[in-house]
């Protein structure tokens, strides 16, 4: 086993699930494992997931527009994983999940396969993961919840190496990637139990600080003797920090939308010490959590912090845009909307400051001008068709006249030109 995969594999199982891969790995065939012991996951969603921008162009611009519609599906695509990349660079995300039931179908995990046998390889896990990341992003939570019941917490004897001894003599550790964790960890907080979430987070928490101090002690990943050359030993320290570090900006995240401000700053501040490359974000981030308190004192120290830590004047839009949200916070728009014009002249294309002056110039009374710089924005690029950025100006359409839906079909127009079925349709407002 090369020392990369044995860095990137590793983990600690939990005590029981240890005993049994020792004993697969001593003698393969006289382990016999409970059918609750095994994974046996299968895909729950079997109907496609169809595409709602061409539903949408159907009910309101027409058949014949309807049929015009250039987008890559599932049917169209390598029946691969090259296949999957191409759906995913082209935003077509509900395609793709269709690609994955297909995929997963040939190693008997598709539709119908939940409660029965099959093989875990490195490749269903990543196909696995990419379909949980995929309908997270889709928004398809409970559904992903249901699908991902079956791999329990991820420490499960069949998603380890050695639970295979003959497919992979001599290699040992996980087949599930990091990433997959985070994303069963982060689940359950858009189900309404955030709570889950901090516990799962902390366990993984845990297992990276002990695999953190094996490596600091002299020892390997999972705690073994196995010998590591200093350079390789320094390379899996520098991975598993990096590892921890996601964990709590993870953790961190979770508790400022729980509104447990105060943990969440103090989460934030740990990284403080543990993220150096991203001192003045962070200190940023806190700052906004004070303001999120009503703390404005507490605020402006943070972002007085951010100022003594810039250096270039590429960086400085940070300040203008901390100084733009602490304006926010006072619904004082005027000043807001000035500082946040000071960001674009460093950073003109800045969607986030284009997006909250137009809401500024709304609260103000400049209707006109807030229409005017969306309309700007969606019109100059295609990247600038985003979610957040279509529903303001279709707030302001509905505000600003009684003909916003032919406003909104112009919109739709070109949504259908330039995003894949992955896009979020109820940001337009017309259904």
């Amino acid at each position: 086993m090369s020392d990369i995969d044995r860095r990137y594999n590793a983990w600690i199982p939990s005590e029981s699930t240890r005993q049994i891969l020792v004993a697969k790995v001593m003698s393969p065939n006289s382990v016999t494992l409970d059918r609750s012991q095994l994974t046996m996951p299968g895909v729950v969603v079997e109907d496609s997931q169809g595409d709602p921008i061409k539903e949408l162009v159907y009910k309101f611009m027409g058949e014949q527009e309807s049929n015009k519609r250039q987008m890559l599906t599932a049917d169209n695509v390598s029946q691969n994983e090259e296949g999957l990349q191409q759906l995913i660079a082209g935003g077509c995300y509900r395609s793709a999940v269709d690609l994955t039931a297909r995929l997963l179908d040939r190693y008997n995990q598709g539709n119908g396969a939940v409660g029965q046998q099959s093989l875990n390889t490195p490749l269903t896990l990543q196909i696995w993961f990419t379909r949980v990341a995929l309908m997270m992003k889709l928004r398809l939570f409970s559904t992903v919840e249901v699908e991902i019941e079956a791999f329990g917490n991820l420490d499960k004897p069949d998603l380890f190496y050695e639970f295979y001894t003959e497919m992979y003599p001599g290699k040992r550790g996980s087949m599930v990637p990091f990433s997959f964790r985070m994303l069963h960890a982060e689940l359950p907080q858009y189900n309404g139990r955030p709570q889950d979430t901090i516990d799962r987070l902390y366990y993984l928490h845990a297992i990276t600080s002990k695999i953190i101090s094996n490596l600091e002690s002299g020892l390997a990943e999972d705690g073994s003797g196995i010998e590591i050359s200093e350079e390789n030993r320094k390379a899996s320290v520098q991975l598993w920090k990096s590892r921890l570090i996601r964990i709590l900006y993870s953790i961190g995240n979770c508790l400022a939308m729980m509104k447990d401000y105060n943990q969440a700053s103090m989460v934030y501040r740990d990284l403080l010490d543990k993220d150096t490359a991203n001192v003045t974000s962070i200190l940023s981030s806190i700052g906004r959590i004070h303001l999120q308190l009503g703390d404005l004192r507490s605020a402006e120290k943070c972002f007085d912090e951010v100022e003594k830590h810039i250096t270039s004047d590429k960086d400085k839009s940070q300040i203008y845009m901390n100084k733009a949200f602490y304006w926010l916070a006072q619904s004082n728009y005027a000043e807001a909307h000035s500082n946040f014009v000071e960001v674009l002249k460093i950073d003109p294309d800045n969607a986030l400051a284009i997006n909250n002056m137009s809401v500024c110039l709304l609260y103000v009374g400049k209707l006109k001008e807030a229409l005017k710089t969306l309309e700007n924005l969606v019109h100059k690029d295609p990247k600038y068709l985003q979610e957040g950025v279509l529903f303001n100006l279709c707030t302001v359409y509905e505000l600003e006249s009684s003909r916003s839906m032919h406003k909104k079909q112009v919109l739709l127009d070109l949504v259908n030109k330039h995003r894949g079925d992955g896009f979020n349709v109820q940001s337009l407002k017309m259904i």
